[in-house]
C-alpha cells in the first residue's frame, strides 16, 4: 500500500515536471521568434535569430519616405527644392558661382569650361557640329544651303520677287566685301562664296545692294545669320 501511494506520488511529480518542461519550452519558443533581439541580446546570437532581424530591418527601409513641399525626395532622403526645379538646392550652383567663371566660360561640376557658343556644353565635348541658328533677309531674298567653315562662309541667295536683279554688293560682318555684279533672274537663285574669319560663334548682320534690271536705283536688302560650328584645327 505504501508502494503504491509512493509511485503515484512520483508520477504525479513526473508528469508536473514534464507540463513545467513543455510550457518553459513554449515561452523560449515564443520569446525566441517574437523578441529575436532580446535572445540575441542575452548573448546567444545564431543564424535564424540574425535573419530575423535582418528581414524586420529590411521592411523597416522599405517604408515609403515622403516629401513635403518645398522638400523633393532623392534616393533615401528629402532635401530643399525652394525653386521648385526637383534639384536638391546645396546641389545648385549659385549665380555668384557661375558667374565666377566669366562669359565665355561655364560651370560644369566644380570647373570652369569654354562655352564660345552659348548652348551650355563644354566646347570639348561638343565637338562636330553645324548649327544654323537662324538667318533672315529682306524682300525679295532668301537664304538657303548655308555653309560655314572657319574661313568661308556659302549660301544660296534666292530672288523671290517679280523682277530680275542684278547683286552688286554683298557685305557680312567678319567676310570681305563682295562686289559679284551677279543677275539673279526671278524665282531663280545663285550661290555666293566669301572669304571670312570666323570663330566658332557667327552672329553676323548682311547687307545688300542690288539693283532691278533696267532701273538705275540702288536697293538695299538687310538681314542676318546666327550659327554655331566647331573646327578641329
Amino acid at each position: 500500500m505504501r508502494k503504491s501511494k509512493k509511485s503515484q506520488a512520483l508520477l504525479i511529480v513526473a508528469v508536473l515536471l514534464v507540463i513545467f518542461t513543455l510550457v518553459l519550452l513554449a515561452v523560449v519558443i515564443t520569446v525566441f521568434f517574437t523578441k529575436p533581439s532580446f535572445v540575441t541580446g542575452l548573448g546567444f546570437p545564431n543564424v535564424l535569430t540574425s535573419k530575423i532581424v535582418d528581414e524586420r530591418n529590411y521592411e523597416t527601409n522599405l517604408q515609403e519616405i515622403t516629401c513635403n513641399y518645398p522638400y523633393i525626395k532623392v534616393g533615401d532622403e528629402c532635401c530643399l527644392d525652394k525653386d521648385a526645379n526637383w534639384i536638391c538646392d546645396r546641389d545648385e550652383q549659385s549665380k555668384e558661382v557661375l558667374d565666377s567663371c566669366g562669359y565665355p566660360y561655364i560651370e560644369i561640376g566644380s570647373q570652369c569650361c569654354l562655352d564660345d557658343n552659348d548652348n551650355g556644353i563644354c566646347d570639348k565635348d561638343d565637338e562636330g557640329r553645324t548649327r544654323i541658328r537662324n538667318s533672315d533677309i529682306d524682300s525679295p531674298f532668301d537664304i538657303n544651303s548655308i555653309d560655314i567653315e572657319k574661313d568661308e562662309l556659302s549660301f544660296d541667295l534666292e530672288n523671290e520677287g517679280s523682277e530680275d536683279v542684278i547683286i552688286k554688293k554683298i557685305k557680312i560682318d567678319d567676310c570681305d566685301t563682295e562686289h559679284p555684279d551677279k543677275t539673279i533672274e526671278a524665282g531663280d537663285d545663285k550661290r555666293f562664296n566669301l572669304d571670312c574669319d570666323f570663330y566658332s560663334r557667327v552672329r553676323s548682320d548682311i547687307e545688300i545692294e542690288y539693283m532691278e534690271v533696267g532701273s538705275n536705283e540702288t536697293l538695299t536688302a538687310n538681314g542676318e545669320i546666327n550659327a554655331d560650328f566647331d573646327y578641329l584645327d
